[in-house]
């Protein structure tokens, strides 16, 4: 009985019981209106990654050399409460 794989429907249950991300269906994501804020976000995402090949290292690089070309443009972290 341990060794049986994990029930994919009770799983994705418990996620949504516990407040985890749900999907949303094809048939609910249908029905929305369009939303010209989204839709313009996702272009510039679109954008940018075909930028960079579709890699995200290579994004993950041009930005870290984007940090050492402008150090003055870094905000330090809040301090937290643990220290």
């Amino acid at each position: 009985m341990g060794n049986q794989p994990h029930n994919k429907v009770m799983h994705s249950t418990r996620r949504a019981r516990i407040g985890g991300p749900r999907r949303m269906s094809m048939a609910e994501a249908s029905n929305m209106a369009p939303d010209p804020l989204i839709d313009e976000v996702r272009a510039i995402r679109r954008a940018i990654s075909e930028q960079f090949g579709n890699d995200v290292d290579r994004l993950c690089d041009h930005l870290q050399e984007l940090e050492r070309q402008h150090p003055e443009r870094l905000v330090e972290p809040a301090a937290t409460a643990e220290g």
